[in-house]
């Protein structure tokens, strides 16, 4: 996936930008997809404190990340020449690893993606907020981005990359850091995909609702169009599906 880039002009420097990553292209013959699928919390106390924390990593980087842009802003204001990171998740997640280590000694408890995904959203968010105010998005004003409490924000982590499996067994998810999650309903639908090659996951989101626990996959899925049966014809049989 494409980092999120937010383009400002007071955040624009002479030194030398990093080329964009290429977008995703779904190769032809092929479609996006999305799967969900609601899981079992834990019994294990150390591994449902663990997801807990991953959604605290990503709020924690989301908060930092705010934080430096508004005091980056608030540095502009009295000193014009002041160098301020650029409002891209490249930018913000190498000062952040940069300084982790002293702000946050506990940040190796989590994925490096909790992080990024915070990182991520707030590049999101102050883009929407930029397009509003330039007139260049449609709808309701887009204020700008606020920090965010435990309270009221979205409990959810996107992983993009280590594994992301959905198991032979077809009740069992594993994800990175987390580990192997027991899922509620049946994952046949993306599992059979994957086995024979006609499914690709991209990444995988975990996130918590109403106290409950889903995982969402983001796939692409082989595209086969097959032809319309001749007037008055009866069912097709498609070998191979299962019914």
């Amino acid at each position: 996936m494409a980092d999120p880039v937010v383009t400002h002009p007071a955040t624009v420097t002479s030194k030398k930008k990093r080329s964009p990553r290429k977008k995703f292209k779904i190769p032809d013959g092929w479609i996006a997809r999305g799967f969900t699928f609601e899981v079992e919390w834990p019994d294990d106390h150390q591994v449902a404190s663990s997801i807990r924390s991953q959604f605290g990593g990503r709020r924690f980087a989301y908060n930092w990340a705010l934080a430096q842009v508004k005091a980056d802003m608030d540095a502009r204001k009295t000193d014009p020449s002041h160098a301020s990171v650029q409002w891209n998740l490249y930018a913000l997640r190498k000062r952040f690893n940069a300084e982790k280590p002293t702000m946050a000694p506990w940040w190796s408890e989590n994925s490096k993606e909790a992080y990024s995904t915070g990182i991520a959203d707030l590049c999101v968010a102050l883009k929407n907020w930029s397009d509003s105010k330039a007139g260049k998005r449609k709808g309701k004003k887009v204020g700008f981005p606020k920090f965010r409490f435990k309270r009221k924000d979205q409990a959810r982590v996107r992983f993009s990359t280590g594994p992301m499996r959905i198991d032979p067994d077809r009740r069992t998810v594993t994800l990175p850091v987390v580990g192997a999650l027991r899922s509620k309903e049946n994952t046949r639908r993306i599992e059979r995909l994957v086995q024979v090659g006609k499914a690709r996951v991209l990444n995988a989101t975990l996130r918590e609702r109403w106290g409950r626990l889903f995982v969402s996959f983001s796939c692409i899925v082989e595209n086969h169009q097959y032809p319309a049966p001749a007037k008055g014809a009866g069912p097709v049989s498609i070998s191979g599906c299962e019914s």
